[in-house]
């Protein structure tokens, strides 16, 4: 018992650790501590990496699987919902699932109308359907509000692709002049990468998990056999 209570300051630090490893390609003990702090606290911090990790050895039902177990872990906190939702249209984007992609945007964007991320998708499902005039529109909003590089350059980008050859170079030398307020900016919760996360969490996450726990086992050996480590 007394372990469990101190699992919240244990956790944290595991969550900085997977995110390391995988960085530096050590995926063998990502995994290994990825498991530990799933172990000690199933919750929306560990369902989320478990979703990266199992996406990038090509496991995408698997991270489908872990991102509605993250969704329910999240609670009500509007912001934790909406950045799962963003993650799992993200997911259906990346399968080709233009639909799908997009009701999970707008699902969030339901919850956290201002949620950048949500936006952005939305954008991209727009441009990967050929609709380039409405991704540049949602883009220069969210531009115009969040001057991240990558959101930037992904509206210079879909401004080449439209033809807009006289935009284009002036959004990216804008993104160039400005990269040193991007920088300032990236430390808000919106543009935090996949592994910084909202952490609230509840404990009906934590009883849902000792039943699954030999299946997610499995489920992190298997993408590494596929990538042969």
């Amino acid at each position: 018992m007394r372990a469990r209570r101190l699992a919240p300051e244990v956790v944290k630090p595991l969550g900085v650790l997977v995110d390391a490893n995988v960085e530096l390609g050590r995926y063998g003990a990502a995994r290994d501590v990825l498991q530990r702090m799933i172990d000690l606290k199933p919750s929306l911090d560990s369902y989320a990496r478990v979703s990266y990790f199992r996406e990038l050895h090509g496991d995408l039902a698997g991270a489908r699987e872990a991102l509605a177990l993250a969704l329910g872990a999240g609670g009500e906190a509007s912001e934790n919902v909406a950045y799962i939702q963003t993650l799992q249209g993200n997911l259906e984007l990346s399968r080709g699932r233009r639909g799908a992609a997009r009701q999970a945007y707008r699902a969030a964007l339901v919850r956290a109308p201002r949620y950048v991320p949500a936006r952005v998708g939305l954008a991209r499902t727009d441009a990967a359907a050929g609709r380039l005039g409405q991704a540049i529109g949602r883009l220069r909003s969210v531009v115009a509000r969040l001057p991240l590089p990558e959101y930037v350059v992904l509206l210079g980008e879909t401004e080449l692709a439209a033809g807009r050859r006289s935009a284009a170079p002036a959004t990216l030398t804008s993104c160039a002049c400005s990269s040193g307020c991007c920088r300032a900016r990236e430390s808000t919760p919106t543009s935090s990468w996949r592994s910084s996360k909202p952490t609230t969490a509840t404990p009906s996450a934590a009883s849902r998990w000792p039943a699954r726990r030999g299946t997610a086992r499995r489920a992190y050996a298997r993408p590494m056999r596929w990538a042969g480590r």
